[in-house]
């Protein structure tokens, strides 16, 4: 185009003021694209899953067993919630998602024959220990993954309901790995995996976070 007509052109009251109008409305139009997605990551919850060594993971407390019932000693091995967004996690649940065992000769983690989402008790509530539960910014929220105690071999998962074909599995002795999954409302599921080293003897064991 010839520079003179641009000139001319941009000289122009009517050309100016109806390329301003085109300018807003693609500002406009960009702005509705791109502002809520934007608005969502920098608001979003973001929830993680934490395992430790402290006491906080792994507490010493009497529990309840057997028929009829009596106090043993028992651990709870704990794992726990935070959410480091700046909007509350709603409708957070954890679930134990898979149960993998130590190949004692090739050392590599074989699937066992655990095949469910098991939703997992959260800690230290009231009935109902299994519902949905919101997390504050900066808060820390524990759930219990599973308990041993005196007088029993076996590993029992805090599960809300734990399936009697799994029996033979939590009776047995070895290195087990355990995938948790935290899900809830507005943000992307966080996985976590945690080995437990149990010979059926209590109270020793090792944990420890793998992922």
């Amino acid at each position: 185009m010839n520079p003179l007509r641009v000139l001319a052109l941009l000289s122009d009251p009517w050309f100016t003021s109806s390329l301003d109008s085109v300018v807003a409305f693609l500002a406009g139009a960009l702005t509705a694209i791109f502002a809520d997605p934007i608005r969502q990551r920098i608001f979003r919850p973001k929830p993680r899953l934490l395992f430790g060594l402290s006491n906080n993971f792994a507490l010493n407390a009497p529990l309840t067993v057997g028929n009829p019932a009596k106090t043993v000693n028992g651990i709870i091995l704990r794992g726990a919630v935070t959410n480091d967004g700046v909007t509350i996690a709603k409708k957070c649940r954890v679930y134990l998602v898979n149960i993998e065992k130590q190949n004692e000769r090739t050392m590599a983690f074989d699937q066992t024959d655990f095949g469910d989402t098991l939703p997992i008790q959260w800690s230290s509530r009231l009935p109902p220990q299994f519902e949905p539960l919101n997390i504050p910014k900066d808060t820390i929220h524990y759930f219990e993954i599973l308990d041993i105690y005196e007088g029993h071999s076996e590993f029992h998962p805090h599960v809300e309901f734990f399936p009697s074909r799994y029996s033979a599995l939590v009776s047995e002795k070895g290195v087990f790995r355990f995938t948790l999954q935290l899900a809830g409302e507005g943000f992307e599921p966080e996985m976590m995996k945690v080995e437990f080293s149990w010979a059926g003897s209590f109270p020793t064991y090792t944990a420890k976070q793998v992922t």
